[in-house]
């Protein structure tokens, strides 16, 4: 699969989003339209844009301004959110229950089929998959 994405039968939109909390919506609202757009079913749409507007998130909170990418290949939707922070890595942390945040790659790990991030020296791309034939 992670050889196939990136051919000539991907269809994918990308959007370079505002550095500011506005963007998270923003996010969602790129992710369902989208996704509707491609055909894809409510209930992996909804489950995109959550994810889309977790990762989108965490880059506002700790790296700035993010970019956007939603892959759909077959039956995987991959959602991209990059940033110019390679060395801000996500990490999943053991929270305690009283704890007001910290719990997005959690709930990340627990929705997505994969996911994971790769970084150069310049930026750092997290990227999340979705299997729509489950």
């Amino acid at each position: 699969m992670q050889e196939q994405l990136g051919s000539p039968l991907d269809l994918s939109v990308a959007w370079l989003l505002p550095a500011d909390p506005s963007c998270v919506a923003l996010a969602r609202h790129a992710t369902r339209r989208y996704l509707t757009s491609v055909g894809i079913s409510s209930e992996f749409v909804d489950t995109a844009e959550l994810l889309a507007s977790e990762l989108t998130s965490n880059v506002v909170k700790h790296a700035g301004r993010p970019t956007l990418r939603v892959v759909q290949h077959d039956d995987v939707i991959r959602i991209e959110v990059g940033d110019l922070r390679p060395g801000q890595l996500p990490v999943e942390r053991n929270i305690g229950r009283a704890a007001e945040s910290g719990r997005g790659l959690l709930l990340v790990s627990a929705l997505a089929t994969s996911w994971g991030y790769q970084r150069d020296g310049v930026r750092k791309l997290t990227r999340v998959e979705l299997d729509a034939s489950r």
